[in-house]
This record gives C-alpha cells, structure tokens and sequence, in this order.
C-alpha cells in the first residue's frame, strides 16, 4: 500500500477531453456525450441498461426518435372523408422467423398482390437493404376515430383515450385546425404540420422507415 511505489499507477487521462466536450456542446441538440467506459459488464440482462454502450446507444436512439417523428412538413395533407391522409408509411426491418404486422401494435401486413406492395419492391431495391439484412415489411397503421382525435389534440408525449395508451401515427396540421397547434409549434411558420408517431406507432429498434405521402405542393 505504498503510495510511492514506482508500479503504482494512481492517475489517468479524463475522456473525453475538454475541446471534444466544447465541440458537442456547441452542436447544442446534435451532440451526443457518452463514456467510453462501459459502467459494468457483468449483468447482461435486458433490464441492466447500464451494460457496456447501452446509455450512449439508448440516448442515440432517443435523440434520432425525436428528429424523425418531429419532422415539420412544407406540404399541405388533404384528409378523405375518413379522415385519412395520403400516406403511406411502411416499416422495413430485420426480424427473421420472429417477423410480425401485429395490429395490437398499429401493424399491418402488406399483401403482396395489393397496390401498396410495390412500396415494399422500392424499400427492397435500397442500397441499404442488403446490408441492413431486411425480411419483415409491415404498414405502421393510421389512429382511427376517437384515437386519431386524441394524437391530434394531446400535447402528451404519450396521449391516451379511455385510459390506454394511442398507437399509430396522424397527421397534425396547425394552420388549418387539424389537431392542435401547440403540437407543431417549433415548427417554421410555414411548415407547421407533421406527422405524429405515437406510442408503439414509433419505429422499432433498429428499423428504417419508407415514408411517400400525396399532397399540395403549392403549399
């Protein structure tokens, strides 16, 4: 225990350093700041998010959710009478034998030999495809009635109807009345309008999302 002893070490350097620390500070909501030492890795177990890079990963992907469902749109969406927007929003991902379009989760299959289907060829032809391994093609389903009312109109990160939790996604448009305003309001002013993803309507882990909408473009 000899604090003089030459094989001792007693000091290290700080990572990361100072001007990376200014750098990322600077990018304000882009930068991300992590450890490079994972805080233990002796518990594995789905519920230790502190095992090895799960605190950057996890704020990697909580920053990306808040960029790609936030998106503020130049373009007006016409509801049909139903309600629903022209869009199609198809989430392409790798899952294996485990591939599922789950409607409990706002998840429909894409049959092959409907017209949405050629959607699923074009996300297929992606030069991302092949590398990212995709086998599971699923539609994140629009909230219907009641629901689509509530992702609309409830500013909560998790609005909810009747006591349960809203999944899908909606189109919120703040310059016509279509949902509530304070929902798109660090929008530009001409671009107040997006579409909403809320609850399991958000992208899975891992999973890329293809996004073709028909709209005005006059606007």
């Amino acid at each position: 225990n000899n604090m003089n002893a030459s094989t001792l070490q007693v000091s290290a350097k700080g990572y990361p350093g100072l001007r990376p620390l200014q750098v990322l500070r600077d990018l304000g909501s882009q930068g991300i700041v992590a450890s490079v030492c994972p805080a233990q890795l002796s518990d594995p177990s789905e519920s230790a998010t502190d095992f090895d890079y799960r605190p950057a990963i996890g704020a990697i992907i909580d920053r990306l959710k808040t960029a790609l469902g936030g998106q503020c749109l130049p373009r007006t969406l016409v509801p049909d009478t139903d309600g629903n927007v022209p869009c199609l929003i198809i989430e392409a991902r790798n899952a294996g034998p485990a591939c599922t379009c789950d409607a409990a989760t706002a998840r429909a299959d894409i049959p092959e030999d409907s017209t949405k289907y050629a959607a699923v060829d074009k996300a297929k032809e992606d030069p991302a495809a092949k590398n990212a391994g995709w086998d599971c093609f699923c539609e994140i389903t629009q909230t219907p009635g009641a629901a689509r009312e509530a992702c609309q109109n409830d500013p909560a990160d998790q609005p909810s109807l009747n006591g349960n939790t809203v999944d899908g996604w909606c189109y919120v448009d703040g310059t016509n009345g279509t949902g509530n305003p304070e929902i798109v309001a660090k929008c530009p002013d001409n671009e107040r309008r997006l579409i909403r993803f809320v609850g399991q309507g958000e992208a899975q882990t891992g999973a890329t999302l293809f996004i073709t909408c028909s709209g005005d473009s006059s606007n």
